[in-house]
């Protein structure tokens, strides 16, 4: 009984890591073709503070938490 509880929680943990996995590639697949066409002006905004190194951390913690934020929001709602 114990074994078939341990291999199930293996396959849920398999599972939410190839869940997180197809996230992060569809969110990689949507930046690559970027459907709004915002590229140009985001890429420049994004140069602009990757020179400066008092806004780059700055910039880098944004685009992490809010890509942190998807990933979280995706998992409850496969979880859920």
């Amino acid at each position: 009984m114990m074994m078939m509880m341990m291999m199930m929680m293996m396959m849920m943990i398999i599972i939410i890591i190839i869940i997180i996995i197809i996230i992060i590639i569809i969110i990689i697949i949507i930046s690559i073709f970027d459907l709004n066409n915002n590229n140009i002006e985001s890429e420049t905004i994004q140069h602009i503070t990757a020179a400066s190194e008092q806004l780059a951390p700055i910039e880098y913690l944004k685009r992490h938490d809010g890509l942190a934020k998807i990933i979280h929001q995706k998992l409850a709602e496969v979880l859920n």
